[in-house]
Order: structure tokens, then C-alpha cells, then sequence
């Protein structure tokens, strides 16, 4: 037994740090990542089943994925579910990392030399990717020309970093713009990990990245995450910054209503084409809840609805056939208002989940969680895959607790060895 362990826990640690060098750099590349992580997954979920307990969030999960399947199986309109349903994989991959990633940080205890080794490769891999990703998405946008794809920009107004999509870049970097920063105020306890300078230079340029992405809805995402790093231990600051912040949301809601500024696009008057595109979107998934609230159309087919549903209500932009930009109104539309609160339920439990780990993750994860739920108003962060890895990365690690490294450690060295 102990040989297997060891060896399902090197690949997923290995497939902690595809994740850490991917989920930024390429889509294609960051699959390995879940490839990676299947064995150790099902071994370390199989061994430790009714013994070490998962977390409600995972139930949830687990309990929308369902609930995700019958909705595809059942709806009047889809295709071929089997192939959306393949999508959830991801879901799955979030749940299977809880004990597959638990088991790498044992080496905390065992090999703490070796889990500084991999803390800090996990950690600078995954921060200067991110920052070379912004700092080529924002030559990208002045210059035109991408140099490590080796082609033209995908889009001559935002940056891109090393996706294609300016929205789907911002709206994944919001999250390792708040980790970054959450470990700039906790320093102290991770500068054996992980240099300050570092942190600053990387900081710098991811926000930057966010900020050249022209992603309102992940800016305020961003923003909306910061106080939260501070509602455990600061919760007076946490409480000025959010009275600072209503108040400044107040005046930009008085701009954009007044008709906008033209010196930033984070200003756009309240009328402009993409917002009122968004609307329509907003509009279209409501029709399409009425039509089906408890079954819904199907994992991901809003948007295959979209068009129909537009020329069947006379909602403006027909020929814009896409998601509902907001999550809620996607998964209500998609899987019924089952799977909504199924996605409400682990969004509520992942909170109160990284409210009670009481240390820097947990308040690191706390400010992730916001900014998923604010952001996810404006964007469909949850089912766009390249979101997704990152979310259930994100996932997987802040779930790994003191209780079940010790809980999986007991219960490797009660088991007797076979080899």
C-alpha cells in the first residue's frame, strides 16, 4: 500500500503543477492536468471513502452534476446530451481533488523539505505565468501581434493574455489578482515560500493584465473580493472598505446613468451596445426559464435556444446567439431551478467552509468565492471551460485541511502494508 500511495501521490502533484503552469498558458495544455489527476483521484477517493468525509460544497457539486444530466437527458431540444454532459468533467475533477491533493501535503509532515520544494515551484510557476501572460496580453493589444503564439491579436481593443477571448482572460485573472495580493498582505507567512519582490513585480502585472481585458464585471469582481480579506482578522477595515466601496459604486452607477465617460471602458454609458446586448441575453434567459423553470433546456443549450426564444419574444440583437452572460440565469435556464440552487448551495457551504479553516487560505479563498458570485452576474465564468479550470483548482487546494491531512495520514499508517 505504501508504495502505491507514494506513487499516486507524486502524480498528483504533478498534476497540481500542469495545473499551476497551464490554466493561464493554454487550454489544450491544462487538460493534462486532469488527465493527471484520474488516477490519484479515484484511488485516494476509493481508499479513503466513509472515512475521511467530504466537504457539503462537494455534495453540492456533486448533486448539480446530477441534477445537470437529467436535465440534458430529458429536454425536448438537445441533440446529443452525452456529449454536453462531458462538460461536468470538471466539476468532477474539483471533487476528485479534495483527497488527491490532500495526500501531497502530507509530505508537510513526513518530507518538509520536499513539500517546500513543491510549494514553491507551485507557487512561481503559477503567479509568473500569470504575469508573462498579462504582460504579452498588453504588447499583444499595443503591438498587435502576439510573440509566443506567433500571431496577429485576437482583439484590437483588450488584452487577451494567452487566450484568445479578452472577457474569458479577465474574468480568470480577477482570481489570481485577489491570491496575489491576499498573500502580499499575509507576507510574513509565506516569505520562505515565495519572495516579496516577486510578489510585487507579478502583482503589478496581472492587474494590469485585468485592467487591459476591459472586463468590468471581473474588475468589480475584484474589488468586491478585496474586503473580504480582511472580514476575519480586520473586521473594522472590512467594514470601512465596504462602505467605501457602496459609495463608489454609487457614483460610477450615477456616471454610466448619466451618460458614461468616454476616458475609460469600465465607464461605458448605461445604453451602450454591450450593455444592452447583455440585456437582451438577460431578457432571453428569463423567456427560457418561463418556458421550463424546473427542468430547464438542458446543460449548456441555453444559447442554442437563444435565437429562437429572441424572434419568438421580439427581444433585441436576435442574431447574437450566446450564453446568458450571468450565471444564475444560465444553470436556471440550463438545469432548472434544481440545479440554480444546487450551484447556490456550494457556493454558500464553500463559503462558510473557508470561514471555518480560519487562516490565510480560508481568508485568501473567502475573497475568490465574492468575487466568483459578483462577477458571475455579468459573465458565465462557470461553464466556460478555461474559468473553470481555474475555479475548481482553486477548489480543490482550499479544501485540503490540517483535519483531513491528518485524517489520511492515520489512516495510512493503520493500513497494513502488501507489497
Amino acid at each position: 500500500m505504501a508504495k502505491h500511495f507514494d506513487m499516486m501521490e507524486r502524480i498528483a502533484f504533478w498534476s497540481m503543477a500542469s495545473f499551476s503552469l497551464f490554466i493561464y498558458s493554454s487550454m489544450a495544455a491544462s487538460s493534462l492536468g486532469h488527465i493527471l489527476l484520474i488516477p490519484p483521484g479515484l484511488f485516494f477517493t476509493y481508499w479513503c471513502w466513509r472515512k475521511i468525509r467530504l466537504p457539503s460544497s462537494a455534495w453540492f457539486l456533486l448533486f448539480f452534476m446530477v441534477i445537470a444530466t437529467l436535465s440534458s437527458f430529458l429536454s425536448e431540444s438537445m441533440e446529443n446530451p452525452s456529449k454536453t454532459v462531458g462538460e461536468l468533467r470538471y466539476f468532477l475533477a474539483g471533487i476528485l481533488s479534495i483527497p488527491a491533493f490532500t495526500s501531497v501535503f502530507i509530505s508537510r509532515i513526513e518530507r518538509p523539505k520536499v513539500f517546500e520544494r513543491r510549494v514553491r515551484f507551485l507557487l512561481y510557476s503559477s503567479f509568473l505565468v500569470a504575469a508573462v501572460a498579462s504582460v504579452v496580453g498588453i504588447f499583444t493589444l499595443y503591438y498587435g501581434y502576439n510573440p509566443l503564439k506567433m500571431k496577429a491579436s485576437s482583439d484590437p481593443h483588450r488584452a487577451t493574455g494567452l487566450y484568445s477571448m479578452a472577457i474569458t482572460f479577465g474574468y480568470g485573472i480577477q482570481f489570481m489578482a485577489l491570491i496575489n495580493l491576499g498573500l502580499l498582505l499575509f507576507r510574513q507567512r509565506v516569505e520562505k515560500y515565495i519572495s516579496v519582490r516577486t510578489l510585487v513585480v507579478t502583482m503589478v502585472c496581472i492587474f494590469l493584465g485585468l485592467y487591459y481585458s476591459g472586463s468590468r464585471g471581473a474588475l468589480l469582481g475584484f474589488l468586491s473580493g478585496i474586503p473580504f480579506l480582511f472580514l476575519r482578522s480586520h473586521p473594522k477595515k472590512f467594514l470601512g472598505m465596504m462602505i467605501a466601496g457602496a459609495l463608489l459604486t454609487g457614483v460610477a452607477v450615477a456616471i454610466v446613468f448619466s451618460g458614461g465617460s468616454k476616458a475609460t471602458r469600465f465607464l461605458l454609458p448605461a445604453k451602450h451596445g454591450s450593455n444592452m446586448i447583455r440585456i437582451s441575453q438577460y431578457e432571453a434567459a428569463i423567456e427560457a426559464i418561463k418556458e421550463r423553470p424546473l427542468l430547464g433546456h438542458g446543460y449548456r443549450n441555453f444559447g442554442n435556444e437563444s435565437e429562437r426564444i429572441k424572434k419568438e419574444h421580439d427581444i433585441a440583437y436576435p442574431d447574437f446567439i450566446s450564453h446568458a452572460h450571468n450565471n444564475y440565469l444560465e444553470l436556471w435556464a440550463d438545469s432548472g431551478i434544481f440545479g440554480l440552487l444546487a450551484f447556490l448551495g456550494f457556493l454558500w457551504s464553500w463559503f462558510f467552509e473557508s470561514w471555518r479553516r480560519q487562516d490565510i487560505v480560508g481568508d485568501i479563498t473567502l475573497s475568490v468565492i465574492v468575487a466568483l458570485a459578483v462577477s458571475g452576474l455579468f459573465q458565465c465564468t462557470i461553464i466556460d471551460g478555461e474559468n473553470t479550470f481555474a475555479i475548481m483548482f482553486i477548489y480543490g487546494l482550499s479544501q485540503v485541511t490540517k483535519t483531513r491531512i491528518e485524517a489520511l495520514r492515520r489512516l495510512l499508517k493503520s493500513t497494513p502494508s502488501t507489497d
